[in-house]
């Protein structure tokens, strides 16, 4: 039988892990399927490192064993491990040299002792980048570094093993696999077209003219080419929509059209002769493999001419016929575009299809920190923002102006510097107004949201109001000042005026969708105007071009249960259940189903104010209930959920305690109370919050023993 894939949990796996090794270097790489896969690559990478003698651990998150299996079905080879916290890094100081991504590996792995080399994730990747500075080695496709202000990152933030950055231009790994496919499938003709969609909108009519010109396309060109293949593969959060499935559908009796949704996505790159996208990178690692334009097939832009244009290496068509054309067009010109690819190639990427070999020759050069000429060395310098008068001068200018695609975390860097101070915090939050309209991307105004809830925690609430307030004359068109100010006021002067007029002056100015949920609680919480509450957030939604989080929907979802809309609260859990459909549906989901039956059945909680005695907080929305009864009508589906998952991820025992507790399930959740082994602050609040409950019902000895197992733990700290 092949041997099961252990997972790293806890350090007495890692130390387990490092008992099985010799006193050789150690090379660990780190590979992950989600959202892109780099399993394949780092596989490839591990036969090439192991035929030259080096000592070889392959790490896999969780979403990259069932590739591992199946790519190894008779692995014996013990050195390969599922790994899903990098915390658990810092306890395998036998890793001398870690290869990853920042698709796996997204931020510095905390007390690691190793050297860490990140791997592209495509060819659009900057080195160094917003996500990819504190490494100390990155491959690079091309022999350039990109301008990057490392002096304004803490040491503690940006440093990893070595105070320099050195940017390795070994080329694109993930080229090594498809080149060698190439060779395989030979250089064609194959008669074969990939269509490779990245975006589809969430707005459902922009949506359906987006898949109204792919299956246009799709048409067209099997009815042009009818002995050729067509091939589509969506992008794996679209898999799962209806209007791909239709397509499927619509084409599924014609002989040439093939839906792919498999694990890897090298053969048919490798395989075509010809591939179209719209907005994806991978349209590059077509054109340099097979030496042959892509099609960018794009909505048209007003006044655009309806002719077949190329724009560098592709063509843009915005028409099933314009699709057919380009072909038609590239295969009258194919020895043109094979030279003229080439050198494209030769000029901009390295080591073509060589990637992992020139990287293993020079495996000894990076553990002895010894960069060859035609690595890029870059000083990282020495900032160590231990004195809050370094991080008041870091925030006298907008944040917005040096980090463009995502705000760096400023609070928790300087809380964790100098500790919880209000001067910074104020200024923080100053600058982090200011630079709230220079980020138009969703996960952006997250992070300042989230950052800023930090800076409230660490200032008085009069030093906070004096600033908000201050500004509001200033700064009279700020939308994000005039939330942030009525959120404030909610929590310090509530019933004031100055809240209401400046939750009305906020409603007067075009709101983000961030923005627009927040303004949403506070009319609900702090103006009690549930209905105008309930329209003002069903907008916002409507308008919404993201997928959002839990939070904005179990929102929704709220106010119109309170307001009586059960048939569209209904509606709006099962359009959530569709978002939620090509991924696992979370708690809050199963939450509000439970409230959902509940409110069918006349037995509904009640909603955002503490009404009843037992509360939980449902992704920031506050629920309560009267009884452990009504709790456990409502808590039973997601109690199931969270027992489920609570064995690949022990940190949900936190959650899965208190909703026992709130379920009037005392023995179960003093139970997993005790499986608990580690807390931070919010799990401490959980866990004191499952005490009172029991304590308020009658179970005094249990919640002197959930007291217990907390000191315990906080000892344990």
């Amino acid at each position: 039988m092949p041997q099961e894939v252990l997972a790293l949990r806890s350090a007495e796996d890692c130390h387990r892990l490092g008992a099985l090794l010799d006193a050789r270097p150690v090379i660990a790489l780190w590979a992950t399927v989600n959202v892109r896969s780099s399993v394949d690559v780092m596989l490839f990478f591990r036969n090439m490192l192991r035929e030259k003698g080096y000592q070889t651990i392959l790490l896999l998150r969780h979403a990259g064993v069932e590739r591992f299996r199946k790519l190894c079905p008779q692995e014996y080879f013990g050195l390969v491990r599922q790994l899903d916290n990098a915390a658990l890094l810092r306890h395998c100081p036998f890793i001398n040299l870690l290869f990853t991504d920042d698709l796996c590996c997204g931020d510095k792995p905390a007390g690691f002792a190793g050297k860490v080399c990140l791997f592209p994730h495509n060819l659009s990747t900057a080195v160094p980048s917003g996500e990819r500075y504190w490494a100390d080695y990155a491959v690079a496709p091309t022999p350039e570094a990109a301008a990057f202000p490392f002096w304004r990152y803490p040491n503690s933030v940006k440093i990893m093993k070595n105070h320099t950055y050195t940017v390795i231009p070994a080329g694109y790994p993930k080229f090594d696999l498809l080149a060698d496919a190439r060779a395989r499938f030979g250089p064609g003709p194959h008669r074969r077209i990939s269509f490779y969609p990245f975006w589809l909108p969430v707005e459902s009519d922009k949506a359906e003219e987006r898949v109204l010109l792919w299956r246009e396309a799709i048409k067209s060109t099997l009815r042009a080419f009818p002995d050729w293949n067509f091939v589509l593969r969506p992008f794996p959060t679209n898999r799962e929509n209806p209007l791909l499935l239709s397509i499927r559908e619509e084409f599924a009796a014609e002989p040439g059209f093939i839906w792919d949704v498999g694990d890897e996505n090298i053969t048919y790159i490798a395989s075509a002769d010809f591939m179209i996208t719209d907005y994806s990178s991978v349209w590059k690692n077509f054109v340099y493999t097979a030496l042959r334009p892509a099609i960018r097939l794009c909505p048209a832009e007003k006044g655009c001419d309806n002719g077949v244009t190329h724009e560098g290496l592709a063509y843009l068509a915005h028409s099933g016929a314009m699709v057919v054309d380009a072909v038609r067009h590239a295969l009258r010109h194919t020895v043109v575009w094979e030279e003229t690819i080439r050198r494209q190639r030769d000029a901009d990427i390295c080591h073509f299809g060589a990637s992992c070999a020139y990287l293993c020759g020079h495996i000894n050069d990076m553990l002895k920190d010894n960069p060859v000429p035609d690595w890029i060395v870059l000083n990282k310098g020495d900032t160590p923002y231990d004195r809050p008068v370094d991080w008041l001068r870091l925030l006298a200018e907008p944040f917005g102006e040096w980090k463009a695609n995502d705000p760096p975390w400023l609070m928790p860097w300087s809380r964790d510097l100098i500790g919880a101070d209000g001067r910074v915090a104020l200024l923080f939050v100053r600058s982090c107004l200011l630079s709230w309209g220079r980020y138009y991307r969703f996960p952006a105004k997250e992070n300042l949201r989230v950052q800023i809830e930090m800076a409230l925690s660490a200032a008085s609430p009069e030093w906070m109001c004096g600033l908000l307030l201050h500004m509001r004359d200033r700064h009279s068109d700020c939308a994000a000042l005039f939330v942030w100010l009525a959120e404030v006021l909610s929590r310090s002067r509530p019933g004031s005026p100055e809240l209401v007029r400046a939750l009305d002056k906020a409603l007067t100015l075009p709101l983000d969708i961030v923005l627009a949920g927040m303004a949403a609680r506070l009319l609900r919480t702090a103006a009690k105007r549930s209905q105008a509450a309930c329209v003002f957030l069903d907008d916002a939604l409507a308008r919404s071009e993201e997928v959002l989080p839990e939070r904005f929907y179990v929102l929704a979802f709220c106010l119109r249960l309170e307001n009586g809309r059960v048939r569209e609260a209904s509606a709006l859990l099962d359009l959530w259940g569709k978002l939620c459909s090509c991924c696992e549906k979370g708690v809050a989901y199963f939450l509000c189903r439970g409230i959902l039956e509940a409110a069918v059945q006349g037995n509904m909680p009640a909603f955002f104010i503490s009404e009843g005695p037992l509360a939980i907080h449902v992704d920031d929305v506050p629920v309560s209930f009267q009884n452990t009864r009504q709790a456990h009508v409502c808590l039973k589906s997601a109690l199931g959920l969270l027992r489920h998952r609570v064995r690949e991820d022990p940190a949900l025992n936190v959650e899965c305690a208190l909703l026992h507790g709130m379920s009037g399930q005392w023995a179960s959740a003093l139970l997993t109370v005790r499986k608990i082994a580690d807390l931070d602050r919010s799990g401490r609040r959980k866990i004191l919050a499952l005490a009172e409950i029991m304590r308020a019902n009658g179970e005094n000895e249990r919640s002197r023993e959930v007291l217990r197992c907390l000191r315990g733990l906080h000892a344990k700290d």
